[in-house]
């Protein structure tokens, strides 16, 4: 929980906890990854691979 104080107002909020091993997951870089990789998704720009056997 955060606890943010300004003059008489007490805001508190509720953090995530995530676990130290998928903390990399969270990164600025890899979210804005992620987000552009969403975004291709939505705009269909993907390609179907055919496994080989």
């Amino acid at each position: 929980m955060e606890f943010i104080i300004e003059g008489n107002v007490v805001t508190l909020r509720l953090k995530m906890l995530v676990d130290e091993e998928q903390s990399w997951f969270w990164t600025n870089e890899w979210q804005k990854g992620e987000q552009e990789v969403n975004e291709a998704i939505k705009k269909g720009e993907t390609r179907s691979f055919k496994k080989s056997a």
